[in-house]
């Protein structure tokens, strides 16, 4: 389920927010985003080893070659909102995250080329979740 913030106005104010406390070495995924996250391929490329690591043992008996891939939940940290999004295994090995990357994050959150951003699994919730670990967290959130 994507919950968004409730109103009529096109653009939610994050400074409203309580201010989410951030230790770097708290998040297990950190990445620098490349234009190619951010432009229309629609999807967030992650590194082979990270996901095997930090994402896979959570999911246990699911065959994440399968072309369809499988959904995740993603809990924004910053803006309290979940979005699902889905994770495949390329051919080439590679894991991308599709489906609501684009909507979800990089057009609502206005992310940039080189934002780093931060995933960890949140066990008691059995999803992800995510921040912006260096960029524009503070600017407004664009509803589509």
């Amino acid at each position: 389920m994507v919950v968004m913030p409730i109103g009529d106005d096109d653009d939610v104010d994050l400074n409203t927010a309580p201010p989410v406390n951030l230790n770097r070495e708290e998040w297990e995924i950190k990445k620098i985003l490349k234009r190619s996250d951010i432009d229309g391929s629609s999807r967030l490329l992650l590194g082979k080893q990270l996901v095997r690591e930090y994402i896979l043992p959570h999911v246990p008996g699911i065959d994440i070659s399968e072309a369809e891939g499988i959904e995740i939940a993603v809990w924004e940290l910053d803006t309290r909102t979940e979005h699902v999004l889905v994770l495949k295994q390329w051919s080439t090995g590679s894991f991308v995250m599709t489906k609501n990357w684009m909507s979800g994050f990089v057009k609502r959150r206005r992310l940039k080329e080189n934002d780093e951003i931060g995933l960890r699994w949140d066990d008691e919730n059995s999803r992800l979740e995510f921040t912006i670990l260096n960029g524009h967290r503070n600017q407004s959130v664009r509803r589509s």
